[in-house]
């Protein structure tokens, strides 16, 4: 095994957290190699990610290492959680919440900008939700979606990669708020669905 080649990966994903797996083809290779980046990352108490039809590799906290506030590891303040958990009921829970079901891309869901502020509602200013987009999208949790200059936004890889998925949604299971978030994006992704029917026969 390559020493070089080994510290050099290790060393990639450390200080980038999120690289597309096109960049890390070895790690998907070579099965050893893995397992020995996996044990240097966990010498250092960090944990290698990555989920179903998510091309990212993720790296965070191991467990025993992560504050009790959920992702602390990532700097996130509590309203950048509460925005984290805003995002991920939206854009990644249709897919994991209850279902656990592989997403078509991890990028599948979109909400704008405008449908965020409303449903957040007055406790959070323009100023304050565009900081804290800001500082998500600069981790790889949230990303926005091309040619809309910023107004329509898509779960990034780390929304996938760095929660534990089926913990949040034990955890969450007994708010009934959960499930009606999630079968609302449902509900809404079937009637785009069906306008497009529409518009394609009338067309």
């Amino acid at each position: 095994m390559d020493d070089v080649q080994t510290e050099g990966l290790c060393a990639e994903l450390i200080l980038r957290r999120c690289v597309p797996k096109a960049e890390m083809i070895p790690l998907d290779d070579d099965l050893e190699l893995r397992a020995e980046v996996e044990r240097r990352l966990a010498a250092a108490g960090l944990v290698l990610t990555s989920w179903p039809g998510v091309p990212f590799f993720g790296v965070v906290a191991a467990e025993a290492f992560r504050s009790p506030e959920r992702l602390a590891d990532f700097g996130l303040s509590k309203r950048h959680q509460a925005l984290l958990l805003y995002l991920w009921t939206r854009l990644v829970a249709p897919f994991v919440y209850g279902h656990q079901t592989v997403p078509p891309s991890y990028d599948a869901l979109s909400i704008s900008r405008a449908t965020l502020k409303r449903e957040l509602g007055k406790a959070w200013s323009q100023k304050t939700l565009d900081l804290c987009l800001g500082y998500l999208r600069n981790l790889n949790f949230v990303e926005a979606e091309r040619g809309t200059k910023g107004s329509i936004l898509h779960a990034g890889p780390m929304l996938w990669l760095a929660i534990d998925h089926p913990r949040l949604s034990t955890y969450l299971r007994d708010y009934k708020a959960l499930d009606f978030a999630v079968q609302r994006v449902l509900a809404e992704r079937e009637a785009q669905a069906e306008q497009m029917v529409a518009t394609d026969a009338t067309s």
